[in-house]
């Protein structure tokens, strides 16, 4: 793996570059307002297959991100770090 921080594909619509021209291409989908990728459940659709792997979850209710804090638990990780900074907020009364 490569870890020089080097990003030479280049949106030629916006700043964003990314490591792999994979990226790129679903990078440049949200440009072209191209989402191919569609959900079997409901009108949802994505712009690359794991947006749409991480809706399909929404569907199938798994939780696999656990608060080691407290009984908490969601299907994304950032939902997770959100919930996180709810127990480093000081308290008000």
């Amino acid at each position: 793996m490569d870890h020089t921080g080097e990003r030479p594909f280049e949106c030629d619509l916006c700043p964003a570059s990314f490591k792999r021209k994979s990226a790129l291409t679903v990078h440049k989908r949200i440009h072209a307002g191209e989402k191919p990728f569609k959900c079997h459940l409901c009108p949802y659709s994505a712009n690359g297959n794991y947006n749409l792997k991480r809706h399909l979850l929404s569907h199938t209710g798994e939780k696999s991100f656990k608060c080691h804090l407290c009984p908490y638990s969601a299907n994304q990780n950032g939902n997770l770090k959100q919930h996180l900074l709810s127990h480093t907020r000081k308290k008000t009364t």
